[in-house]
């Protein structure tokens, strides 16, 4: 467990925590689909998993960002999609299911771009409908929703790692995570104590990511952040 506090202030209670590191090759990325009957919204540095069966409704708001309001009454704001690997996975990211034109079964896939709301209901059986409106005014009631989402590159994004990479003077080291009780990131340096009491004055090399899991009002989460610009302070315990 760790307690993580971002730059805006936020703390965050994390766990299964691991550290990230980017890479690249050169090489041509490939990418696969990937069904969830659900969405993830990225907000205030976590992705949050929300099931289709807790949503009342779904609208566009500004900047990209989409209101999802849950059965409960309460509200979350962010964007579609999941932080990832060191990038947003949005612009693949589409919405699925079967229609009906002309007495014929047809599937329907509507990209995330494209939509200006969905509104949830049940059908006698009980199973989700969802009433899709696009940005042209049309809208469309589906049976059976998915998501549809680009899985993970295999040639560049982050690795999951049980150390940190600090670099002291001419020396970069591997500190295991279970050896570190705090992290403090300041603007020219960063202060790491090990759980021995010692200190370490140096700083962490580009490209270095802390992810984990947590909650967002309820519902699971995964928390993804830079430890470049994003991230003030981490706390294991």
């Amino acid at each position: 467990m760790a307690s993580i506090v971002s730059k805006d202030g936020t703390v965050f209670d994390i766990a299964d925590v691991h550290f990230e590191e980017y890479y690249s090759e050169s090489v041509g990325s490939k990418t696969y689909p990937e069904y969830i009957r659900g969405l993830e919204l990225y907000t205030n540095l976590t992705t949050v998993e929300i099931p289709f069966d807790t949503i009342e409704r779904i609208e566009r708001g500004t900047e990209g960002k989409f209101t999802v309001t849950l059965l409960t009454g309460e509200r979350l704001e962010g964007k579609m999609g999941r932080r990832d690997e060191a990038e947003f996975f949005l612009s693949t990211q589409s919405f699925k299911g079967q229609m009906t034109v002309h007495g014929y079964s047809s599937e329907f896939e509507a990209p995330i771009a494209s939509i200006a709301s969905m509104v949830f209901s049940r059908d006698e059986q009980g199973d989700i409908l969802m009433a899709v409106t696009t940005e042209d005014g049309n809208t469309t009631e589906i049976s059976e929703p998915w998501c549809l989402r680009r899985a993970r590159s295999p040639f560049r994004g982050t690795w999951n790692k049980d150390y940190l990479k600090f670099q002291v003077s001419l020396s970069t080291l591997e500190i295991p995570l279970v050896d570190i009780a705090t992290v403090v990131i300041g603007e020219e340096e960063t202060t790491l104590t090990l759980r021995s009491g010692e200190e370490l004055v140096g700083k962490i090399p580009s490209g270095n990511y802390l992810s984990g899991r947590t909650t967002v009002i309820g519902l699971p989460a995964f928390f993804y952040a830079s430890l470049d610009d994003e991230i003030k302070s981490v706390t294991f315990r």
